[in-house]
């Protein structure tokens, strides 16, 4: 019965482009959309449903492996409808999948190789995003915060209520910390994802680990960041495994959680990691805390 008034809702908002018994509290916003496929001429991707999945089509090269067409990984459900718009400073896409049961996943641009800030692409979602239920469409508005004005996507549930799409802003991009003769180099994409790889000189790469984020605490005065992990994947390479082997890659449950906290040291800027919890040490050493800029 959920599946079906779910798909009702959907069909409504794709017709009508939206629908609630209480217009007084949406009547200032803009319409919220839905679509099975979209493509912004400026995106170097555009992106379609098939058969519940969503299907990613790269408009340039963007050195994506077996060629310019994959399909999101990791959705947590069945999508029926597809948003992209911008969030932040920059123009920085944001695919937004709506799912059968009204919850939301995100992709970013930047975790499929548009932006040279990630030299690792990969092609999963965000999983389930908190705090959006019983959602109809999205829509593209201004979000003030005092001076500063950026871009924001707002889901819409089917009360009418807006909610901000929210993605990952700090830390963002790739950070590393070197402990002995192993780098240890940690990825956070936009859209909560992330991915750990220790290695040794000259690229010799031991083990890496994929997972996604959550926000525990974002403490903006004191540059504080608790986040949650939960890994999806662990890949061996022949630094561990020996010379000669092939890549491994194995489902993986590990779960933890660190602290970030950005300052200045030494005239550079960067961020001192703690772990909270967890076996995954990140290059820390126990009670301490590791440099990662």
């Amino acid at each position: 019965m959920k599946t079906t008034h779910y798909l009702l809702i959907l069909l409504i908002a794709l017709a009508a482009g939206w629908t609630t018994s209480a217009p007084d509290a949406w009547a200032q916003t803009p319409r919220p959309k839905i679509s099975t496929s979209v493509d912004r001429p400026r995106d170097s991707v555009r992106a379609e449903l098939q058969n519940g999945r969503v299907r990613l089509i790269a408009k340039k090269d963007l050195g994506w492996p077996g060629g310019r067409t994959h399909f999101v990984e990791g959705l947590e459900g069945r999508c029926v409808g597809l948003f992209v718009g911008n969030i932040g400073l920059d123009t920085d896409p944001f695919l937004c999948m709506l799912m059968e049961d009204g919850g939301v996943e995100i992709i970013s641009h930047a975790s499929l190789g548009v932006w040279s800030d990630f030299s690792y692409r990969h092609f999963t979602s965000s999983g389930r995003l908190p705090g959006l239920k019983h959602i109809v469409g999205f829509y593209e508005d201004t979000v003030v915060d005092g001076p500063v004005c950026s871009c924001g996507i707002f889901a819409t549930d089917r009360d009418g209520h807006q909610h901000e799409v929210k993605s990952c802003s700090r830390p963002v991009g790739q950070i590393s910390h070197q402990a002995g003769d192993r780098q240890h180099l940690l990825l956070i994409y936009p859209d909560w994802t992330m991915k750990y790889i220790v290695s040794q000189p000259r690229g010799n790469c031991l083990y890496e680990y994929f997972g996604r984020l959550r926000s525990i605490k974002r403490d903006y005065k004191n540059n504080t960041f608790d986040f949650r992990y939960d890994m999806l994947t662990r890949t061996a390479y022949p630094g561990e495994l020996g010379a000669g082997a092939s890549p491994k890659t194995s489902p993986c449950t590990e779960s933890g959680s660190f602290r970030m906290v950005e300052n200045e040291k030494e005239g550079e800027w960067g961020y001192d990691m703690t772990v909270l919890s967890g076996t995954i040490d990140f290059g820390t050493k126990q009670g301490a805390s590791a440099r990662y800029k």
